[in-house]
């Protein structure tokens, strides 16, 4: 059973189809990248995974089972969402990263937020700065951390290193590595660089004007799409 699976979604608003037919299954543990031209439905995809929006026709699972039998709240804990735009709603960075421990009821583990924090090169002082006062990559970041310490099965990631600079977009890529390998976490994670896509990707997916052309292995994928394109 996959652990998060589209069969048939389609997503229609008034007369345009953005999203058409979409079937594919993300296995537990699996970590697939998103690729496709801009407005190919990369970010209404992600969306719709975790009930953001409604497919006009079709199923969204997570562990077989329908994503609106699941109260929002847990369905958005156990499949989060880290859009590219982060929204900050604390009025410090120590609030944001404390509002999923709170409203789980629930602590960080010894370290754990002192860990990813140093692993983004992320100063402990930051934390009592104002969204206002942070640069976008900061609060992509803050963002990031926020959902991890919800501690989801799976992440939806939309271009979360789009305001990083290379150096800081590899200590994304090997925090959440990290955090797959050793927590099983998965992800489906939009980008627009095919080397990240080797990196960060077992498998790509990808869409162009609302369909899924291709899934398969990165390399074999690119490779196809460029011959096409």
């Amino acid at each position: 059973m996959d652990l998060l699976a589209c069969s048939h979604v389609t997503l229609q608003r008034n007369t345009q189809t953005i999203l058409s037919d979409i079937t594919f299954g993300l296995p537990n543990e699996k970590r697939l990248a998103v690729m496709g031209p801009s407005g190919s439905g990369k970010s209404t995809l992600l969306r719709l995974l975790n009930l953001m929006l409604s497919p006009s026709s079709g199923n969204v699972l997570f562990q077989g089972k329908e994503v609106e039998a699941y109260p929002p709240s847990l369905l958005r804990r156990l499949v989060g969402y880290v859009p590219q735009k982060p929204f900050l709603f604390g009025k410090t960075a120590a609030e944001d990263l404390a509002y999923p421990l709170q409203l789980w009821k629930d602590k960080a583990k010894d370290g754990e937020l002192e860990s990813m924090l140093d692993a983004l090169a992320l100063p402990a002082s930051l934390l009592e700065k104002t969204p206002a006062e942070l640069s976008g990559g900061e609060q992509q970041r803050i963002a990031l951390i926020r959902s991890l310490l919800a501690r989801p099965k799976v992440l939806l990631l939309d271009e979360p290193t789009s305001a990083l600079d290379e150096e800081n977009s590899l200590r994304v890529e090997a925090l959440l590595t990290a955090k797959a390998e050793a927590e099983g976490l998965a992800w489906l994670w939009v980008t627009h660089q095919a080397e990240q896509a080797r990196r960060i990707g077992q498998g790509l997916l990808y869409l162009k004007a609302g369909r899924l052309m291709r899934l398969g292995k990165v390399d074999d994928v690119l490779a196809e799409v460029t011959v096409h394109e």
